[in-house]
């Protein structure tokens, strides 16, 4: 999602960089960061977008940055092969699932970076943790949950039914955590944890970099990774770098091996062949969402009446720069169970549109405002430039000012943008949602059901038709699960609980590296 707010929120799908043949040597980036290229095991230079609020996997609420540097950190009990569908052995061999409880066998001979084996005790300790901690809808559906294991398994029994739970514990916000981790996290530390991953922390400086270096003898990842492996780097500097351009300038002269990037800079990276590209996007859009708490919102003409006004073509345009793709579904094009025929529910956007509908729910519109009990029609946007673009933002502003609505732009850093989200204090948002694994519900725990507050992980949608059908979604079967998300499709649209907006295919650059990503960038993948 991976909430994957920053979502995103995680949704997963493997991607494949091809290696560039190309090799640059590099100035030094921030203190302590070695970052001389040289041949075989090398230090590789990856960028992340802002600041990590923590190294806590289960309390990060989707920020990406958290899960990009814990996707290195810790190991998980299942991940994605190559092809982004199938689940692979990780921590667990093998495993036996159904809706309600899932069972894992789990590796032998894992060991966390200070020692401690890594077996079915200590896994069931750091799932355990999970279901205290806000994240735990997300990864594991409802609760209440029971954790027990023995010997060489670990049972996960669940509250309410979910389908997608094995798809979800392949993601970065259902690392495993050792012991001895799981103490730092309760003390608050986000500079140093102990985790069973391929990389442990040499230094952390907040707003700067972390410096990661590789643990000898790491065997047991997925699709065969091995910390000895051909062309595994020694160490990995992930520096903090806020600005799009710099990050792409960066790319270029070398500072940095892999990046994100996104905005005007994307064509000149594309067009220069000494750096390797791909795109990705993934089963999900970024949404209008509207504060299910805010009066005005809670009626339905409202959301209609916005959802009428904004042309999400235009608006991907702005938002992207044309790297990204529209949907009238929540879910993209191409994703698994998405229905084109909930296009049939969408008017063609129009300002005039949307101003007759406020007018026929007792709106009027005059002098440039909508206004009801003589008060105007006025809302404040949460949003983060990190992952969003403020063209996007003020094209909404400027279109539904259009209409009469008042809308006032609210830009924040991210982490600060997902606790204004969790904590429900904004009334429009974009919520970024980009990515999605096999599994079609991946990311509608983040969208229905209680709210965070309640004990669940809702941000936006506060509809009981929608939460019953997602619940009977997560109860299906293979052969039925699809006829059950296009009702949830449907539904979403036709009660204008969120409008979809866009989504931001992420373009992925790298210098001499391969990787596979998963949506996020995972660091476990990388390779020279």
């Amino acid at each position: 999602m991976k909430l994957r707010l920053l979502v995103p929120i995680m949704a997963v799908v493997a991607v494949s960089l091809a290696a560039c043949t190309s090799s640059g040597s590099a100035s030094p980036k921030g203190s302590g960061a070695s970052t001389t290229h040289a041949s075989g095991h090398a230090n590789v230079n990856v960028r992340i977008g802002g600041d990590w609020p923590t190294l806590d996997p289960y309390q990060t609420s989707g920020n990406l940055n958290t899960d990009i540097l814990d996707s290195g950190i810790f190991d998980r009990l299942v991940a994605l092969g190559p092809d982004g569908k199938t689940v692979v052995p990780y921590l667990a061999t093998k495993w036996n699932v159904t809706p309600t409880k899932l069972v894992f066998t789990i590796r032998s001979g894992v060991t966390c970076s200070d020692g401690t084996p890594m077996d079915a005790a200590a896994i069931a300790g750091s799932l355990k943790y999970l279901t205290t901690q806000s994240e735990a809808p997300q990864e594991l559906g409802g609760g209440p949950y029971k954790i027990t294991n023995d010997a060489s398994t670990v049972t996960i029994e669940l509250g309410k039914p979910y389908s997608d739970a094995l798809y979800k514990l392949s993601d970065a916000h259902a690392s495993i955590i050792c012991p001895a981790g799981i103490t730092m996290m309760k003390a608050k530390n986000s500079t140093q944890t102990v985790g069973s991953g391929p990389y442990t922390i040499a230094e952390a400086v907040h707003s700067d970099h972390v410096k990661l270096t590789a643990r000898p003898g790491w065997k047991w990842g997925p699709n065969g990774e091995t910390t000895d492996g051909a062309g595994r780097p020694s160490s990995l500097t992930v520096h903090v770098v806020t600005d799009e351009s710099t990050a792409a300038n960066e790319l270029v002269t070398g500072q940095l091996d892999i990046a994100s990037i996104t905005g005007p800079d994307v064509a000149r990276l594309i067009a220069d062949k000494s750096l390797t590209h791909t795109t990705f996007g993934g089963q999900y859009l970024s949404n209008l969402v509207f504060n299910p708490s805010n009066t005005a919102l809670q009626d339905q003409q409202v959301r209609k009446a916005i959802s009428q006004a904004i042309d999400t073509k235009a608006f991907m345009q702005a938002d992207t720069g044309g790297y990204g793709v529209t949907s009238a579904s929540p879910f993209a094009p191409g994703a698994t169970c998405y229905d084109p025929s909930v296009a049939s529910l969408v008017s063609p956007p129009s300002v005039n549109t949307a101003k007759a509908t406020l007018q026929a729910d007792g709106y009027t519109i005059s002098g440039g405002k909508a206004t009801k009990g003589g008060k105007q029609l006025s809302f404040t946007m949460v949003t983060t430039t990190q992952n969003f673009s403020a063209a996007g933002q003020e094209y909404i502003a400027s279109t539904l000012g259009e209409v009469g609505i008042d809308v006032k732009i609210k830009s924040v850093d991210a982490s600060t943008y997902n606790q204004l989200l969790v904590a429900g204090n904004y009334d429009l948002a974009q919520q970024l949602l980009s990515g999605g694994g096999p599994a079609p519900g991946d990311y509608m725990l983040y969208m229905t059901g209680p709210s965070f507050k309640d004990g669940g992980g809702n941000t936006s949608i506060n509809d009981p038709a929608v939460n019953s059908l997602v619940q009977a979604a997560f109860s299906s079967t293979p052969d039925t699960q699809c006829a059950a998300w296009d009702a949830v499709q449907k539904t979403v649209i036709k009660n204008n609980d969120v409008l979809p907006l866009d989504q931001q295919q992420k373009q992925y650059f790298a210098k001499g590296i391969k990787m596979i990503t998963f949506t996020l960038l995972h660091l476990d993948t990388l390779t020279r």
